[in-house]
């Protein structure tokens, strides 16, 4: 394959390595494309397994696939895996379930939104902050530390 850098005066560039595919859609796949500076993609950016070493900003809000939400009606322990993802609650008005918090890596961090009924959040670590989640709320819970979290509000 072919391949030449690409540079713009819009001020980005892209890397490309020899296993990677720019089909005639413009999609990139492979083992790797690189960008530096600024972009702008007109039609979006799918970063599934993506790193990115700075913030990204955006004018629009992001679109959430149903993939990002998982629904709880029972008592749960959250993994690293669940980092990023909005738990859902709905259950009887009057019922409450436990997430129990155990484990997790520094940086993990996920949203509890209840519809209906109580979260009670629970760890034999250090907890700061809210432990419990009524009808109509949310909590963000982030673990700050080995072994410490923190839920917002």
């Amino acid at each position: 394959m072919n391949y030449k850098p690409f540079n713009s005066t819009a001020g980005y560039s892209i890397g490309i390595t020899q296993s990677t595919v720019i089909d005639g859609s413009g999609n990139i796949t492979g083992a790797s494309a690189t960008f530096s500076g600024l972009g702008s993609f007109s039609e979006g950016i799918d970063a599934a397994g993506g790193t990115f070493s700075a913030p990204i900003t955006s004018t629009r809000l992001a679109r959430l696939t149903s993939a990002v939400f998982e629904a709880k009606s029972a008592n749960w322990t959250p993994t690293d895996a669940d980092d990023g993802k909005i738990f859902t609650v709905e259950i009887n008005p009057k019922s409450t379930i436990t997430c129990t918090l155990s484990g997790l890596s520094t940086g993990i961090h996920f949203k509890i939104l209840v519809l209906s009924g109580t979260v009670l959040i629970e760890t034999g670590d250090d907890l700061y902050g809210y432990n419990d989640v009524g009808t109509g709320d949310t909590r963000t819970i982030y673990c700050i530390a080995p072994y410490t979290y923190f839920g917002s509000i």
